[in-house]
């Protein structure tokens, strides 16, 4: 929410995996109260929002005795959509952001633009070890992927060098906070795009479609919708084998091409 006075947003998420809150303000002064039950998360996300300068409140229960990957995920698409919605419509904005922190012998560096377009790249995570804190390396991966999404921003961290995995963890999610505190500071009162918006569609709908194209019998493809996630930009991602590439934005009408495979897709805006 955006009330030209305090930036702010309040979200809710709850599914079968997990139960989360939060409270997101964009011009605090960097005091958090995170509670998502993995301690490593807590940790990351602390370092995010304090270096970032906003204040954050969030707690989340989810299916640990699963793993951490729900939880982990679903605080990333809570705090994107938060982010999206305390932002409005983004007048007067930087736009972007850079940060490089280093921590110890560990180097990580994040650029991110708040431009409405949903994108990630994800670099050197050959540098992490398989598990940090007893959990994969992907969770943190998927994290980015949830909250550029939910967030519809554009988001690229490099891990550059380093030997140890918390701290690689550690430079990123400093130097995140970094990038974002100097993309949402406020330094006019125009939209900073050469198109007049930040917004591909204007009136978006909250949706994300996920295919998967696969090899079918007889030499053939099919597409087979895999899930549904709210997010501020419908997108459409398409999975080619081991390979996950967006091909187009879709609105009232998309129609993507993949090799051998021609399929369309409709939704009706609201």
């Amino acid at each position: 929410m955006n009330d030209g006075n305090a930036r702010f947003a309040r979200r809710t998420r709850k599914t079968q995996e997990t139960e989360c809150t939060l409270v997101l303000t964009l011009d605090g002064s960097g005091k958090t109260a995170i509670t998502t039950g993995f301690g490593m998360l807590d940790h990351m996300l602390t370092l995010l929002f304090f270096w970032a300068g906003m204040d954050v409140t969030l707690t989340c229960r989810g299916d640990l005795e699963v793993d951490a990957h729900h939880s982990v995920e679903d605080c990333g698409l809570l705090l994107g959509a938060a982010l999206y919605e305390a932002l409005g419509d983004k007048r007067g904005i930087a736009r972007v952001g850079f940060g490089r922190v280093p921590m110890d012998e560990a180097l990580a560096e994040v650029s991110l633009d708040l431009s409405g377009r949903p994108w990630l790249e994800w670099r050197g995570d050959e540098l992490l070890p398989p598990v940090i804190a007893r959990e994969e390396k992907d969770v943190w991966r998927e994290f980015a992927k949830a909250m550029a999404s939910a967030g519809s921003f554009n988001l690229h961290v490099s891990f550059l060098y380093g030997k140890n995995g918390h701290h690689l963890l550690e430079s990123a999610f400093k130097g995140f906070g970094l990038a974002l505190a100097s993309a949402v500071r406020v330094t006019g009162d125009c939209v900073r795009s050469t198109k007049g918006g930040l917004e591909w569609c204007g009136k978006y709908w909250r949706l994300f479609l996920f295919f998967s194209v696969f090899s079918a019998p007889a030499g053939g493809r099919k597409v087979q919708p895999m899930c549904q996630l709210s997010s501020p930009m419908p997108i459409l991602w398409v999975s080619h084998r081991s390979r996950n590439q967006p091909l187009c934005p879709i609105w009232s009408q998309a129609i993507c091409q993949t090799p051998r495979v021609l399929f369309q897709t409709r939704v009706c805006s609201l």
